[in-house]
């Protein structure tokens, strides 16, 4: 929310429009044209989120306007309302949200039009405001296409260039993307990967090009990854020989576009990909000052890759998994998300020194662990607990 807050201060400082925020004095009194609002937005050729802010008046030098007494005013589920009932294409919606912010004692609303890859956005029937006081309702046309260049929206009375369809139609089907691209969107879309149990393998079902393989290994090789291990090994019921380390690759037409590790749990029952670890310090180097944060990032390939080995393989997916791993596990939706944590954990790394703070469950190494595992288990299990009861409510942080 202060990266949000941060961004939209600047575009209001910037006292201009672009490609992805427009200005409203108030509340649009005709739908329709709140409509082709939204749906320029979400046509938007930016390929980022883009924001409707309402309560600056972009025709009286940017001032802002009072939205309290603004009967047109709606909230989000109000809005959800709304776009439910109209007629699009393929009948998926732009997905919003509505927040409200604070700025020199306006409020100002923020609606914020996601970014995906269903464009483009268009109704397959007419839409006209249903206001019966309006003398000139305009009207959102089936079949046009509306999209946003610069701070300016296409006419609603008119279609998109056809450039800018043929982009929107190559941002749905991927074909705009580079191989490193389509990955990320390919990992992104969980349901249509398919394990190959015979082949040991993933692929993609809509692009089988794409695949997910494990590293075959020599005997050498595979002694050495045995040896590897985190506290998180020590977790499960049966620490048998099927716990090692293998690295996988991703490919595409067989040439390896990125690798990694996963880890065999359990005597070999579950993979994972192997949980992402940052060091949490106060810039000592000293043993005592230094803890590890793990995590996953659901924005990147690791991440990603988590979900898509949880699901499939072996098949009991992540309600299983989740038992062994909530303790300590972190799950974050974007880089920014782990960067700010990890900045508030660095300013406020005394926080994990004061047990008094933690519930016995917290200090309470896991039985039949190895030693040298321990201080990271309870550390990790700290780190987790600060930002569950602290961080995601930092008008309480001490």
């Amino acid at each position: 929310m202060i990266e949000f807050e941060d961004e939209i201060l600047s575009l209001l400082h910037s006292k201009s429009e672009g490609g992805y925020w427009d200005f409203k004095r108030s509340w649009h009194e005709d739908d329709a044209s709140l409509l082709h609002d939204i749906i320029c937005l979400a046509n938007n050729i930016e390929n980022r989120d883009c924001y409707l802010i309402i309560g600056v008046d972009e025709k009286n030098n940017f001032e802002f306007y009072p939205l309290n007494d603004d009967h047109n005013r709606k909230n989000s589920n109000e809005l959800t309302t709304f776009l439910r009932d109209k007629k699009f294409f393929g009948g998926i919606r732009p997905s919003i949200s509505l927040q409200t912010i604070t700025v020199e004692g306006y409020e100002i609303d923020v609606l914020t039009v996601k970014n995906d890859t269903h464009t483009p956005y268009y109704l397959t029937e007419d839409y006209s405001s249903k206001n019966k006081n309006l003398k000139n309702p305009k009207v959102v046309l089936k079949q046009n296409i509306y999209t946003r260049i610069n701070d300016t929206n296409t006419p609603i009375n008119r279609t998109a260039d056809i450039d800018k369809i043929e982009y929107l139609w190559r941002k749905r089907f991927g074909i705009y993307l580079s191989v490193e691209e389509k990955m990320q969107l390919y990992l992104s879309d969980v349901k249509n990967w398919v394990y190959d149990d015979e082949r040991g393998m993933f692929y993609y079902r809509m692009e089988p090009l794409f695949t997910i393989e494990l590293k075959r290994l020599d005997y050498d090789e595979q002694k050495f990854q045995s040896k590897r291990s985190e506290f998180y090994d020590q977790l499960m019921s049966d620490k048998g020989k099927g716990d090692t380390w293998e690295e996988f690759e991703i490919k595409y037409a067989n040439v390896t576009i990125y690798s990694h590790w996963v880890d065999h749990l359990d005597g070999g029952r579950y993979m994972i990909a192997i949980p992402q670890c940052e060091i949490i310090s106060n810039n000592s180097m000293e043993v005592g000052d230094m803890y590890c944060m793990y995590y996953y990032d659901f924005s990147n390939i690791q991440g990603l890759v988590s979900k898509i080995f949880v699901n499939y393989y072996p098949g009991e997916g992540w309600n299983t998994l989740k038992h062994y791993l909530k303790d300590f596990l972190i799950k974050f939706n974007s880089k920014i998300e782990v960067e700010n944590f990890v900045k508030f954990m660095n300013t406020n790394i005394s926080l994990l020194k004061n047990d008094k703070l933690y519930p016995e469950k917290v200090l309470k190494g896991k039985y039949g662990m190895e030693e040298i595992y321990v201080n990271d288990y309870i550390g990790a299990k700290k780190i987790k607990w600060v930002y569950e009861n602290h961080y995601l409510n930092r008008e309480t942080v001490i």
